[in-house]
């Protein structure tokens, strides 16, 4: 089938999960990111179409289309979230 790009938000930036930070310190590869209202992408250019070659990096990159964890998502969006009390997301993860 090919190769399908996750980068689908309109947000004028490329997203690829495997320029994120392949040990989930987002401290340490700062520089290599930007936070937008979408949540976090890398500001690198894309020089392959994978994940990084460590297995062990799989759990910090194949993280989802706002490249953040859940518990990151938790507190990245909390203002967002909070603002509707009867969302399915707020119940699930706030109570």
């Amino acid at each position: 089938m090919g190769t399908v790009s996750e980068d689908l938000l309109r947000d004028g930036r490329k997203a690829f999960e495997n320029g994120l930070p392949p040990d989930g310190d987002y401290d340490t590869y700062s520089s290599e990111l930007e936070y937008t209202s979408w949540g976090v992408v890398p500001n690198t250019q894309v020089v392959v179409n994978a994940f990084d070659n460590n297995l062990s990096s799989r759990q910090f990159q194949d993280i989802g289309f706002d490249g953040l964890s859940d518990n990151q998502e938790l507190s990245y969006f909390n203002n967002y979230v909070a603002k509707d009390p009867k969302s399915h997301f707020r119940s699930k993860c706030f109570n």
